[in-house]
């Protein structure tokens, strides 16, 4: 199972994944649910000896990733974790233990129960999928309210799949439930960001798993965001573009607000208007595993070139060590066999990416390594004047890369050089994923605005895999 796989199932605990304790009858029972991965410390019955204060119809059990025994009263919006309970083997300390959790449900009880419940509270310790449960509940006691639309909007953006099995009526009922003040401090915000515009372009980070479109209420202004959710879980990875009209939004969580982690515009589902969608390229797509057959001789070559090189290099640094250089290396390769570069251009790029940071002495950002990386490819007996200008250039900006390369170069080789130093820019922009991806304007991660190639915004999800992939 992936990574990705394993985050998802994490997440999602269900209704459909809980056993109740109440079909555990018999020590037969208990064996053939554990052979089915259960955690089963005891029969119904036994429980009900055992522990008499904590009611044995509310106890459930679960299997797999999310192995566990909780005690779960939807009524009563009451979900604990159990599992210290039951492997508590001191008699003394597993009595107090059961008191303790016998107070916490009649507490949950009564806040479940009062003229003022704190439903965000009682619902922080629901899994995603439960949650959707919860909120069903909390919406049958109070209605399109405010004190509902306040929890909604507290949960859905602390949690990251709680959308996909929403009831409809529940978010058909989400505009109705904002009151007068909450409606005035969507406004301000809106307006404090976007001004007056009528149209607010939006994204969507998609995977296999994902809410359709159609169906979709959660998008965001940063498209870096988008892009981080889409390579998060799942291989099917999607990057849609949009625009919705203001008058559309339910809600817009804005940087300079508490109300959740990261930017996000939530809709009323089907108002988008689709502009565009990117398709990432999947590791284990036809199309990479074509990409990487076709450049693997000249990857694997360079690949014992740079681990030579790197082998002489003095210093110890960590976020430009020669693994970077490595995956900069491979997706230049990448990149380039899209591009349909020569083989000759593909030599003269893969030259320059093993020395690109050789002259590296600190992490920090600066314009001098290009230069010191330069001399020592020219020390090596690097005479190719391209390679050259190529490493010497891949830290400073695009235009001044581009005066130089005119004075350098004759008009038919100046195109060339540029291109093939836009790839190695681009490769090793793409390989930021090992500080993120910049949610924020003070991350050190990719931005994919910054990308220069079309085709390597589609490769984002290639460079989130990469450093789990490649060995030096």
């Amino acid at each position: 199972m992936s990574s990705d796989s394993i985050l998802y199932e994490l997440h999602n605990v269900s209704n459909a994944d809980l056993l109740a304790l109440s079909k555990v009858r018999t020590d037969k029972d208990k064996e053939e649910y554990e052979k089915k991965g259960y955690f089963v410390p005891y029969t119904y019955d036994t429980w009900k000896e055992k522990f008499p204060k904590i009611n044995a119809d509310f106890i459930f059990l679960l299997s797999g990733l999310n192995f566990d025994i909780i005690y779960y009263d939807a009524q009563n919006l009451t979900y604990l974790h159990l599992a210290m309970l039951v492997m508590v083997t001191d008699k003394e300390a597993a009595k107090r233990m059961e008191n303790q959790v016998a107070g916490a449900i009649q507490e949950c009880k009564e806040m479940a129960n009062s003229p003022n419940p704190d439903y965000i509270k009682l619902l922080s310790s629901y899994s995603d999928g439960l949650c959707i449960d919860g909120l069903a509940r909390v919406f049958e006691k109070e209605g399109p309210s405010e004190r509902f639309y306040k929890t909604f909007i507290s949960m859905y953006t602390s949690l990251d799949f709680l959308v996909k099995n929403l009831p409809k009526n529940i978010v058909n009922t989400l505009p109705k439930a904002k009151s007068e003040k909450q409606k005035a401090e969507t406004e301000k915000r809106l307006l404090k960001h976007f001004g007056n515009a009528e149209f607010i372009t939006v994204y969507r980070g998609m995977t296999e798993r994902s809410t359709p479109v159609s169906d979709a209420l959660s998008w965001t202004p940063n498209i870096n965001i988008a892009y981080s959710f889409a390579c998060a879980y799942g291989t099917e990875a999607t990057v849609v573009k949009a625009v919705v009209k203001k008058e559309d939004i339910i809600e817009y969580i804005s940087p300079d607000t508490t109300l959740g982690q990261e930017e996000e515009i939530i809709i009323i589902p089907g108002t988008a208007h689709i502009q565009e969608e990117v398709y990432l390229v999947s590791v284990v797509s036809d199309e990479a595993i074509d990409r990487v057959n076709d450049i693997l001789p000249m990857y694997q070559l360079y690949r014992r070139k740079l681990k030579k090189l790197y082998s002489k290099k003095r210093g110890n640094l960590q976020d430009h060590d020669a693994k970077h250089s490595l995956r900069v290396l491979f997706m230049a390769l990448f990149l380039a066999n899209h591009e349909q570069v020569t083989k000759a251009e593909m030599k003269q790029l893969a030259e320059a990416v093993i020395y690109h940071d050789v002259g590296r002495t600190d992490e920090y950002t600066n314009e001098e390594h290009g230069a010191a990386s330069a001399a020592i490819y020219q020390k090596d007996g690097g005479s190719d004047k391209a390679v050259s200008f190529i490493i010497r250039s891949h830290c400073i900006e695009d235009s001044e890369a581009e005066l130089c390369a005119k004075k350098e170069f004759s008009a038919k080789t100046c195109p060339k050089v540029i291109r093939l130093l836009g790839i190695l820019k681009d490769a090793d922009a793409l390989d930021r994923v090992r500080f993120g991806i910049a949610k924020t304007a003070d991350s050190d991660g990719l931005d994919v605005r910054y990308l220069r190639n079309e085709y390597a915004t589609e490769m984002v999800s290639i460079a989130t895999k990469a450093e789990g992939y490649l060995e030096l």
